[in-house]
């Protein structure tokens, strides 16, 4: 999903924490996707802040009750 910049695949994002199957697995696509969000949503990146892995991380982070992580995840607004 990734690697596709175009997101032909993007609705499978959406269910991806629950298609893991268990707290287990989410976790561990979780952390395959974190470095992608944060450096997307850092304060000094480039770009419009767009992540090809946004949604599933965030179901990923979601389904492996990884709720404190969610909370202090956050894009950047307003980058010139």
């Amino acid at each position: 999903m990734t690697a596709d910049q175009i997101p032909w695949i993007e609705p499978p994002g959406v269910y991806w924490g629950t298609l893991c199957g268990g707290p287990e697995l989410a976790s561990a696509w979780a952390d395959k996707f974190l470095p992608g969000l944060r450096a997307s949503w850092a304060p000094n990146a480039k770009g419009d802040g767009w992540y090809p892995g946004t949604t599933p991380c965030l179901s990923s982070l979601y389904a492996a009750a990884r709720h404190a992580e969610l909370l202090v995840l956050r894009p950047v607004l307003n980058r010139k």
